[in-house]
């Protein structure tokens, strides 16, 4: 409700990006001197990679050497984990030797849980978790098919922790720090990719670039 004055009566628009800028307040103002973008800023100590950490969640979770595709965020329709469970269902078809992990919570929990009937020894749904940043320890790749983002910060810390992170071409450019692979929502082409760049792409990110 408030969103609908906002383009009305505020005289300095900020935004996290680009996108994030055209979809609240329109082309038009955007295109004013009195349109800004502030980049989403975090601490890159917080999510340098830690193997020790790595081996203590692999351990908890029964997690051998498996590779993990992991997901973090809010469990909702626009966050398009039902693209992410059918290409993780063709992987499987690839390897026997792959884990989905989810860490967040939201409404379309409990239908993502029932996609994935057949294969939920494979599934791990750890809930919503405080401590985000030891996860991506956990994880070997990142992926986010959203079908809308402003500029996602989970990106640029999985990013941040030496993440590759698989994006849907709907989100902006502008979260990429040297490790991110856009696609489109094609499940075949993400299968493709992944299983091509598996191991590629290990180099530490330049965290200058952000």
């Amino acid at each position: 409700i408030l969103n609908l004055k906002m383009k009305k009566y505020a005289n300095v628009y900020f935004a996290c990006s680009k996108q994030s800028g055209l979809y609240w307040f329109g082309e038009k103002k955007c295109k004013t001197k009195n349109f800004k973008i502030i980049l989403n800023g975090t601490d890159t100590n917080k999510y340098k990679k830690n193997e020790e950490i790595r081996k203590n969640l692999r351990k908890k979770y029964n997690i051998d050497n498996d590779y993990v595709l992991g997901f973090v965020g809010r469990i909702s329709k626009d966050k398009n984990l039902y693209f992410l469970v059918d290409v993780y269902k063709k992987l499987l078809k690839k390897s026997n030797e792959i884990k989905l992990f989810i860490v967040g919570d939201g409404p379309e929990l409990k239908k993502i849980k029932k996609k994935c009937l057949g294969f939920s020894d494979k599934v791990i749904f750890a809930g919503y978790q405080k401590n985000v940043a030891d996860y991506y320890n956990l994880f070997d790749i990142l992926i986010l098919p959203s079908k809308r983002e402003g500029l996602p910060m989970t990106v640029v810390e999985a990013q941040l922790s030496d993440l590759t992170c698989y994006l849907s071409e709907t989100i902006t450019n502008e979260v990429d720090i040297g490790r991110v692979i856009f696609l489109p929502l094609k499940s075949e082409l993400w299968v493709e990719n992944i299983i091509k760049n598996t191991n590629k792409c290990n180099e530490k990110v330049d965290i200058n670039k952000f």
